[in-house]
């Protein structure tokens, strides 16, 4: 997300993001079964038709985000700073590595950041899926909230609309228990070897980036 657009899990944007969700779970072909809002980008796993089904419902979740964001904070303009990053998942592992990847996000975020102490106990993260996912470890339902972010305030009214819809494909129904079985909530993503492939690309471009300089003064007439 571009800056401006304020922070995606307060109290006042998430809501916002939550409706774009929920407007665009189901359309055009794609679905969106799992998500994970941080504070400045968004994890979906999506199931879809196709390529181009997929690039769709991307575009079209994109401008519902940027339309809620763009009114909430009074501007108009660009809202996502960059293309949607894709990886296509085949095998049941890969699923269930993605599902942990994606709900348990913000777990690692919050260790790596002090909020959350390594040794503490068990953290549902309320700005994702997780409330909505059947695939815990029996051990873990005591822990898993009845909803996402039950304190914000489009939950004063009712109970709110789904912002995610079933899976329809085998991997991501059940085959991604052959992957691993159920998730335990004390699992934590781990980067694979894509992710920090990517990484230390965008470090390197960032390196390699050249810095401004002025240009030099004319100093004719003088």
């Amino acid at each position: 997300m571009v800056r401006g657009t304020g922070y995606l899990r307060g109290s006042r944007v998430y809501p916002a993001v939550r409706q774009a969700l929920c407007a665009a779970r189901d359309r055009l072909g794609a679905r969106i079964v799992h998500f994970s809002i941080q504070r400045d980008h968004i994890h979906l796993i999506v199931e879809a038709r196709d390529q181009i089904a997929l690039g769709r419902a991307m575009k079209g979740f994109g401008v519902r985000v940027a339309r809620r964001l763009n009114k909430l904070a009074g501007r108009s303009g660009r809202v996502i700073a960059d293309r949607y990053h894709a990886r296509y998942l085949r095998t049941p592992t890969e699923v269930r590595t993605a599902i942990v990847y994606v709900l348990q996000n913000g777990v690692k975020h919050a260790r790596d950041e002090g909020r959350i102490a390594r040794g503490q106990g068990v953290w549902i993260d309320p700005h994702s899926s997780a409330a909505f996912f059947d695939g815990w470890h029996p051990r873990c339902q005591p822990w898993i909230p009845a909803r996402d972010a039950p304190a914000h305030p489009l939950h004063g009214q009712g109970q709110p609309a789904m912002p995610v819809a079933a899976p329809r494909t085998w991997l991501a129904r059940v085959g991604w228990l052959r992957g691993g079985g159920p998730i335990d909530a004390h699992e934590v993503p781990v980067l694979d070897a894509a992710d920090r492939s990517r990484r230390q690309h965008a470090r390197a471009t960032a390196r390699s980036a050249p810095a401004a300089r002025r240009p030099p003064r004319d100093r004719r007439g003088q």
